[in-house]
């Protein structure tokens, strides 16, 4: 049942309507993604997650759980699916300049969403930094439920 209250399209739009739209997403750009706000199992509540990488580009799916505004997640995602369009892997313990920009890295470790395993992104703080002990507040945070 949809809530009124609620901004997702699911909400707004009723769960056959998303559906839809995922299979025309998987359809059109070989992948979607969900934007959970209120999980309790990642930090700071927060679960965006593609689908379809592993069908597309026979490469894990990946998820952010630092709190951003969902169009900046997002574009973080079709940046990912450039980067796999023209051949490369992401690996688990290895970082990537250029993700996001302006040559600041991207580091990637496994993490559990729902049921399955997916490469999630560590954004850098605002200095840049991605190493867990030097990484300012709240940023070291992403690294819980890592593997």
């Amino acid at each position: 049942m949809a809530d009124k209250d609620c901004e997702c399209f699911g909400c707004k739009h009723g769960m056959g309507a998303l559906v839809e739209r995922e299979a025309q997403n998987m359809e059109e750009d070989g992948w979607y993604a969900h934007y959970v706000t209120d999980d309790p199992v990642p930090p700071f509540g927060v679960n965006a997650h593609t689908h379809g990488f592993e069908e597309t580009f026979s490469h894990p799916d990946v998820q952010i759980c630092f709190p951003l505004d969902t169009k900046v997640i997002h574009s973080i995602f079709w940046r990912i699916t450039d980067f796999l369009k023209e051949g490369n892997r992401l690996e688990s313990g290895k970082s990537y300049p250029g993700l996001i920009g302006n040559e600041m890295e991207v580091a990637f470790l496994w993490a559990t969403e729902d049921d399955r395993n997916v490469l999630r992104a560590i954004l850098p703080d605002s200095s840049g930094c991605i190493d867990r002990e030097d990484m300012k507040e709240p940023f070291g945070l992403q690294f819980e439920g890592t593997f």
